[in-house]
Order: C-alpha cells, then sequence, then structure tokens
C-alpha cells in the first residue's frame, strides 16, 4: 500500500488503542469462565470496558527546550517526539497495557543520542533530561507545516514533534452494524485501518492533523458512514481540512465538518470512502467472501490534512481518548459508537428511542452502546488485523478474544496478534 505522508507500513504490530472508560476499576470475572461457541454466548463481566490501552501522562523536565523521542522498544523508530523544558506542556501518550517500559532517547550537543528504559506504572511517567541535551533551536518560529511539504518525519525535523496513534503503526476499527439488536458478530460490517498524527510545535500543542484511512472490507448493506467526533476540539477551532492523497476510490472522496460553532465536539464525515474502483461487480459486499478476496493495493486508501485555527493542547483536548470513530445513517437518524461514547449526531433522545430490544441495550441510560450482556457493537484495535469471512463468528477466527473478554481485559491481552493459538487462518479473509 503506498500512500506517501505515511512513514509505516501496514504490518502487525503488538500496541494497543484506547477508548472510553465506562468504570476505572478493572472488572473482574463474576464466576467460573465458560468456553463459549460464539459471541453472544460470552460471559462477559459487568463493568469491563472493552478498553486495550492506557494513557500515560508524561511530564519530561529539561534545563533548556529539547527534543525527546519515544519508542516502544529500545531498537524501534519513535512514534512520538515531544518537547521538555522551557514552557512545553505534558503529553499524554497511548501505550498497550501490557507494556511495561518505554524507551526515550535524547540528542547529546556532539549530535551523539542516548537512549534510557523507564518503566511503565500507574498513570503518569516522570524524566529529566540530562543538562548535556541539546538545545532545540526553533528556525520556524512554530510556523505549521505547508501541506507542499511532503512528510511528517520532515514536519518533525524542522518544526516541532510529533504524536501517532495507535503507535508505532495503524489500528483497525471493526463494526457490527445491526444496532439496537445483535448481528451476526463476524465484526466486518465495516472495517477501516486508521492512522492518527499529531504535528506540534515546540510547546507540545497540535498545528495540524493526519488522518489515514485504508477501507478493508464491507460486510453490511445498511448506508452507514464513518465519522470522527473530536471530543476535545470545537469546530471553530478547524481551519482547514485538505486531501493529502487519494489511492483506489472515487473523485468525491472527502472529509468535511458536518457542525459548526464553538461547543464541542467537531464532528467530521468520511464521504464516499466506501467507494472502490476495483470493487468485483455483481456483489454489495466487499472483501468478505470467499473467491472475492482483493489483492491490498486495490483497497481504497485515503489521507487528509487538518488544520486547526490555533494550537491545540494534545494533553487534553487531542488525547487518544478523546477520539470517537463512529458509524451513522441519516436515513434512520441512527448512530452506532464504541463502547462508552454518546451519541452525538443524532442526540441522546433519538438514541432512546431507538432502543426499543430488551435484551441488547443496557438498561442504564448513561452507559451507551453495551448491551445487558455487556456486548458492543464496535471495538478498535491497535493493530493492522485481517477479518473474519462473511458469517465466521469472531471467536471462530479469533478464539482467545472470548479469554480476554471474559476475563475484564486481565489475561489474554495480545488475543489479536500472530502468536500461537490466536488465530484461526481459515476463517479470516486472505488477501491476494
Amino acid at each position: 500500500m503506498k500512500i506517501k505522508l505515511l512513514i509505516l507500513p501496514l504490518v502487525v504490530i503488538v500496541v494497543a488503542a484506547g477508548s472510553c472508560v465506562k468504570n476505572p476499576e478493572t472488572p473482574q470475572p463474576d464466576g467460573p469462565q465458560t468456553d463459549p461457541g460464539t459471541v453472544k454466548e460470552m460471559a462477559v463481566p459487568a463493568g469491563f470496558d472493552w478498553k486495550m490501552s492506557r494513557s500515560i501522562t508524561c511530564n519530561f523536565a529539561s534545563a533548556h527546550l529539547t527534543r525527546v523521542y519515544v519508542a516502544s522498544a529500545a531498537d524501534a523508530e519513535p512514534f512520538a517526539v515531544v518537547f521538555a523544558g522551557d514552557g512545553a506542556e505534558p503529553v499524554t501518550l497511548n501505550v498497550p497495557v501490557p507494556m511495561k517500559s518505554l524507551y526515550v532517547k535524547y540528542e547529546k550537543a556532539d549530535g551523539t543520542f542516548v537512549t534510557k528504559e523507564l518503566p511503565v506504572m500507574g498513570t503518569t511517567l516522570a524524566y529529566t533530561v540530562p543538562a548535556d541535551s541539546k538545545e532545540f533551536v526553533d528556525v520556524a518560529a512554530g510556523a505549521a507545516k505547508t501541506t507542499e511539504s511532503t512528510t511528517r518525519a520532515g514536519y518533525a525535523d524542522s518544526n516541532g514533534g510529533h504524536i501517532l496513534y495507535p503507535a508505532a503503526g495503524w489500528g483497525t476499527l471493526m463494526f457490527e452494524d445491526l444496532w439496537p439488536s445483535y448481528g451476526d458478530y463476524d465484526f466486518n460490517d465495516l472495517v477501516v485501518n486508521y492512522q492518527v498524527d499529531l504535528m506540534m510545535q515546540n510547546k507540545n500543542q497540535a498545528r495540524e492533523m493526519f488522518i489515514a484511512l485504508c477501507v478493508r472490507a464491507i460486510g453490511g448493506k445498511l448506508p452507514y458512514d464513518l465519522y470522527l467526533s473530536l471530543r476535545g476540539v470545537r469546530p471553530d477551532q478547524i481551519a482547514d481540512i485538505k486531501m493529502d492523497d487519494l489511492q483506489n476510490g472515487v473523485q468525491s472522496c472527502d472529509l468535511v465538518k458536518v457542525n459548526s460553532g464553538n461547543s464541542r465536539p467537531a464532528i467530521l464525515k468520511f464521504v464516499d470512502i466506501k467507494q472502490n474502483l476495483n470493487k468485483p461487480g455483481g456483489t454489495t459486499f466487499l472483501n468478505v467472501r470467499p473467491g472475492e478476496e482483493m489483492k491490498t493495493g486495490d483497497l481504497t486508501v485515503v489521507s487528509f490534512n487538518v488544520t486547526f485555527r490555533n494550537a491545540i493542547s494534545t494533553r487534553d483536548h487531542l488525547a487518544f481518548d478523546t477520539f470517537d470513530f463512529f458509524i451513522a445513517r441519516d436515513d434512520q437518524q441512527q448512530e452506532i459508537h464504541l463502547a462508552g461514547f454518546e451519541p452525538v449526531l443524532f442526540g441522546a433522545d433519538r438514541y432512546r428511542a431507538l432502543r426499543t430490544q430488551p435484551t441488547s441495550n443496557a438498561n442504564t441510560q448513561s452507559e451507551y452502546y453495551y448491551s445487558n450482556d455487556n456486548l458492543v457493537w464496535g471495538i478498535c484495535i491497535p493493530a493492522e488485523i485481517p477479518h473474519a469471512y462473511e458469517t465466521r463468528d469472531f471467536l471462530t477466527a479469533y478464539p482467545n478474544f472470548a479469554k480476554w473478554a471474559q476475563s475484564g481485559g486481565v489475561s489474554n491481552t495480545d488475543w489479536y496478534t500472530d502468536a500461537p493459538g490466536n488465530r484461526n487462518p481459515e476463517n479470516l479473509v486472505r488477501m491476494k
């Protein structure tokens, strides 16, 4: 897959993405764990928030302004380049729950680099950069990168820093589209890889945001579109949205702001991203049926550059927990969010009016998009993973998904990776 702004390939990585918190306490299983045959048979404990990552507030200090590079391994590319010293704000990073350490690197005045392993404990990470670090001189005076300047890496080199979501790679959004009813739980009604990169000035405030998507599968017939609600951003804080690149998609493909004013959240709609110029004829589905598998290079890939009117705090307003990807259909005024995110497009009253199924909707009004059995209609995986064939229950493709969910997220936190026992390849779409 080729995208000029992307600096990382679509590979399976062991990282995790965040979601809204339902309960700050880690839930525990209520009783003996069964071995369910389907998703709908899982015994998911009350209070489980389906969260695969945690937010870490980084308090980096320095005697002068300098850059700190943060990676998930000593030899890995940094997923964040942030500033320390001279009034730079703390930043919030999103890391996998099982991650025990982060690796920070700084440049010395002589041009050499020093790497230090920092244990990840709790919700904060403190580090004082040694005095021999190279002082950063902002030759661009914090100016935003122009869209003609090219890569995100080039932006970080010349103007500032960046934070990549998910850390060091792509994430995967998977939706069931029959809310408030249970679907077939193959989680392939819409499958989209995503990547977000915040471009920051030297106070660790974002001036721009890159969003890239790859539409991998459409297993549902209902006319849902993908949206992104930026819970920490007002509509009037977005100055401009421009397409950066488009592959295999129709020219009407776009990203548009659907609301205005100074009340949060800003809501963005991805227009016509489900249209694919290489889609096989005679089918309404995309890449979900045996014999109709597509080539990776034929998938629709699109990227956008979002420019903010003024720099925005990355800690409070653009942390990953404030990103709400959801699907919605205008004809029914219906939206489907990940667990715990309240409806924003058509509102809570419409949500309650549609919540008519006695077994598949949370009894309490505040626990949005959880069923009475604590199931959900969307999951956000922090890596690019293969999706299930149509009508194949998700557990037949990822058997350890049940162990993870039924433990309340305590065990099998790597259920989606290619580790032994995690996948049944015969039930996963094999890309050509």
